[in-house]
């Protein structure tokens, strides 16, 4: 074999063996599975936290969020949200069976949304438990703060489905349960389905 020859033949070899190992890499996906069925709180969200930036940190490429919960914490879950939205990492979301309230927040962190035919969300205004205030202006002071969490819900929904924040207004005002079907085509989610686990997946459960 001449020079040439045999310069062709290794850049062939070199070629085939870089492919070789792109599909071997390609082919082994670290995916994460996690059951989040508690209520948002900041021991549930501290301990989902961790887990994260474990996965992260462990080099795994996507991430499924099984959610069954009935909310929390509004504050809490928009900062998840936006926490979630950063990572370097695909993110399916996936109502198991309710996503109430500020859940509806970590389930909009999905690239892709999931629920299953038998699920439903529910939004409602927001609600706190305050101390006892004793004059006009604390009251004020808690009242803009609920109007001013309303407004963060609705804008958080609006700019991540096709509906506008005034359908969202309403529907938060009105207290609406939302099935499966009628979330589809408000945006909220992108198919109705479920997820289906593989042998290599890691599990997490937070209860």
């Amino acid at each position: 074999m001449n020079y040439r020859g045999c310069f062709v033949f290794k850049l062939i070899t070199h070629i085939l063996a870089f492919n070789m190992e792109t599909t071997v890499q390609t082919e082994i996906k670290k995916r994460a599975l996690f059951l989040f069925q508690a209520q948002i709180d900041p021991q549930s969200g501290g301990i989902f936290c961790d887990k994260l930036e474990t996965c992260v940190n462990d080099g795994f490429s996507e991430l499924f969020l099984l959610l069954n919960s009935p909310g929390g914490s509004l504050r809490l879950a928009l900062g998840i949200l936006n926490f979630l939205e950063l990572l370097p990492i695909k993110i399916t979301t996936c109502n198991m069976s309710s996503c109430d309230s500020a859940a509806i927040l970590l389930f909009l962190a999905g690239k892709h949304r999931i629920c299953t035919p038998q699920s439903r969300f529910w939004i409602h205004p927001v609600f706190k438990e305050s101390p006892i205030v004793h004059t006009e202006d604390e009251l004020q002071v808690e009242l803009n703060c609920l109007r001013q969490d309303n407004q963060a819900v609705v804008e958080a929904i609006a700019a991540r489905t096709n509906q506008n924040i005034p359908i969202w207004s309403t529907a938060m005002l009105n207290k609406t349960f939302i099935s499966a079907v009628d979330a589809k085509e408000l945006g909220l989610v992108h198919s109705i389905g479920r997820i289906v686990p593989q042998s290599s997946d890691k599990f997490y459960t937070i209860c």
